[in-house]
C-alpha cells in the first residue's frame, strides 16, 4: 500500500524532531521532482545527524519510543518502518560506508521542499542521475533509460548546467565511468 508525500513529510518531521535528520538521496528524489501524487518504495534517507552505524542504539531507542519496527538495508544499516495509521513507510538509513559513498556536495547542494508546513530536504534530480550512473548496476542503468526517456519527452526537466558542474565534484576516477555509463543510455554530456 502507497503512501502520500505529505504522510512521508510527517515522518520525516518526527524524525527530525528526535534527533534523526537528513537528506533523501534514493528513488523518492525522482517522484517528488515530477510530482508524484503517491509513493511506494522505501525512501533512502543520508543522515547528516550522526552516524546511524556507530550510534545504532539512538535509532533503536527512537523506534521503540514510536512504537515503530526496525529492518536492516542491503548495506546491513538500520532502516526504520514507521506507521502512519493502516500504512508503513521505511526509511533506510544510510551513511558514506563501505562503497556507498554520496559525495559531499551533493549532501549540501540539495533542494528542500515544503508540504504543508514540512520540511523535506532532498538531493537534485541531477545529482541522482549521476549518482545512478556512478553505481551502474543493470537496474540502475535502466531506470537512466527510463529517466532519459522522460527528459525527451518533457516530463522530466533537469538543469544541464548544474549536471556537469555537479559532474567535475566527484573525484577524478569516476568522473569517466559516469560519462561512459550515461552516454550508454543516450544521455549528450561532455565536459
Amino acid at each position: 500500500m502507497g503512501y502520500t508525500l505529505l504522510e512521508l513529510a510527517e515522518v520525516i518531521e518526527v524524525l527530525r524532531e528526535k534527533g534523526i535528520d537528513g537528506v533523501i538521496i534514493g528513488s523518492t528524489v525522482l517522484a517528488v521532482t515530477i510530482g508524484a501524487k503517491e509513493l511506494e518504495d522505501d525512501v533512502d534517507l543520508f543522515v547528516t545527524s550522526f552516524s546511524p552505524t556507530i550510534e545504532e542504539q539512538k535509532i533503536r531507542d527512537v523506534a521503540k519510543e514510536l512504537g515503530w519496527d526496525l529492518g536492516r538495508t542491503g548495506i546491513d544499516t538500520l532502516s526504520i518502518i514507521a506507521r502512519k495509521g493502516d500504512k508503513e513507510i521505511v526509511i533506510e538509513l544510510y551513511e558514506n560506508i563501505y562503497d556507498f559513498y554520496v559525495p559531499s556536495h551533493v549532501i549540501n547542494n540539495a533542494r528542500r521542499v515544503r508540504i504543508s508546513g514540512r520540511r523535506l530536504k532532498l538531493i537534485r534530480i541531477e545529482d541522482y542521475i549521476l549518482l545512478k550512473a556512478r553505481r551502474g548496476s543493470e537496474f540502475d542503468l535502466e531506470d537512466l533509460r527510463v529517466m532519459r526517456s522522460m527528459i525527451s519527452s518533457r516530463e522530466l526537466r533537469i538543469d544541464e548546467g548544474y549536471l556537469k558542474k555537479s559532474l567535475l565534484n566527484f573525484p577524478e576516477e569516476d568522473r569517466s565511468l559516469i560519462i561512459s555509463r550515461l552516454r550508454s543510455v543516450n544521455f549528450k554530456i561532455s565536459v
